[in-house]
């Protein structure tokens, strides 16, 4: 048998409390991805900062050095694809010695873009406006890939997290 009543309010002087934690909408892991020594950190926990914003600086001098040599190896693969190519369109030089030509430019334009982007990648920016929430970097520390470096959270909408039991 269904026994049908009506919904009725009442009084309850009955109050409940729960703790819990109040938590970000969302976290952003910052990791540097080149391996280096941390030589800057410009933030610290709590600072707000702006998408694009510069957080901290990895030591670059090899990565400068790299992309010196990558820059040189690549304007001597030029310098002989503009030397050879007249002579390959005259018919002077085989098919087969310019590709090997053709090859090496491309080689070291390829290697050229490799260092030009590790170089970039010693500097870490923010990813989104918002809060530090994790800064686990410091001057001196060895930073390596895959590992958060810096944490920025956004708190524009954050949520109650509470355990209620049944």
């Amino acid at each position: 048998d269904v026994e049908v009543q009506s919904v009725k309010s009442s009084e309850l002087s009955q109050e409940i409390k729960y703790s819990g934690n109040i938590e970000e909408s969302m976290k952003i892991p910052l990791t540097f991805s080149v391996y280096g020594t941390v030589t800057k950190v410009f933030v610290s926990e709590g600072d707000f900062v702006k998408k694009g914003e510069l957080l901290a600086v990895l030591e670059n001098e090899n990565y400068r050095n790299t992309l010196d040599l990558a820059m040189a190896t690549k304007n001597q693969a030029q310098d002989a694809f503009n030397r050879v190519l007249p002579m390959y369109k005259n018919g002077n030089i085989p098919a087969i010695k310019m590709v090997e030509i053709e090859t090496n430019l491309k080689k070291a334009t390829a290697q050229e873009a490799i260092a030009r982007k590790n170089l970039k990648d010693c500097s870490l920016y923010s990813t989104e406006s918002g809060l530090v929430g994790k800064r686990q970097i410091e001057p001196g520390m060895i930073s390596t890939q895959n590992v958060t470096s810096i944490e920025i959270i956004k708190i524009d909408t954050v949520y109650a997290r509470v355990s209620i039991p049944e």
